[in-house]
């Protein structure tokens, strides 16, 4: 807990190079006060003091009042920004046929499942609650349709509040789909390793769990 040293946050106290980068799955635990969602959001612009480069990035909270509040910091409502590729980008053109030079910076271009063909998505950072998860996974997810693959459209996922998974379980059905994204990310990753004549490793390169509560994570496998 760092509420009480000099109000240091956790972006003061890690170092990003060495602490975060490059891990594809990192658990971040640290007590109220302590900084988490200022460092979660700072993926969000980028933060050239902490050395913390800007990310596209997913920001998965157990409370709706996060949500309204994260998106007073440039994050958008998952709800309406995560569509369908070419309808979603080609919302953004201009007359010419170009976006211009600030939303250039928010195209991505994801590869097909069998490297046939590229497909551009417009897509900035957003943020949403377990619940809309289980929602999207349940109607909006389309195993052969990778615009709708979570773990494609952002560079990074944030997951607050982890605990979460285990002491709503007994009484909601969203835990078992965050942790069924976390599991498809690590197989994906794991099986593009593997076979890297076959598939490509997903765009997102990492997720970053916190919470304040680390116990009820040792009931989880």
């Amino acid at each position: 807990d760092l509420t009480n040293k000099n109000d240091l946050r956790l972006c003061d106290v890690l170092d990003y190079k060495t602490e975060i980068e490059g891990h594809p799955l990192v658990m971040l635990y640290a007590g109220p006060g302590s900084g988490k969602n200022f460092f979660a959001e700072s993926f969000i612009s980028g933060s050239e003091k902490y050395g913390i480069p800007k990310k596209t990035v997913l920001i998965i909270t157990s409370r709706k009042s996060k949500v309204l509040e994260t998106l007073d910091s440039d994050a958008l409502d998952l709800d309406s920004h995560i569509t369908g590729a070419w309808g979603n980008y080609h919302r953004y053109l201009s007359d010419s046929g170009l976006l211009d030079e600030e939303n250039q910076a928010y195209v991505r271009t994801l590869r097909s499942n069998y490297g046939l063909y590229n497909e551009k998505v417009y897509q900035k950072s957003v943020v949403c609650t377990y619940a809309f998860i289980e929602t999207y996974l349940k109607k909006r997810y389309l195993p052969a349709d990778m615009t709708t693959h979570l773990w494609e459209l952002f560079d990074l996922i944030i997951i607050d509040e982890i605990h979460s998974l285990v002491s709503e379980a007994s009484y909601q059905n969203f835990p078992f789909y965050i942790l069924d994204l976390i599991r498809e990310f690590t197989f994906r990753r794991q099986y593009a390793a593997e076979h890297p004549v076959e598939c490509e490793e997903p765009l997102c390169k990492q997720i970053i769990v916190m919470t304040g509560t680390p116990e009820p994570l040792d009931e989880i496998d």
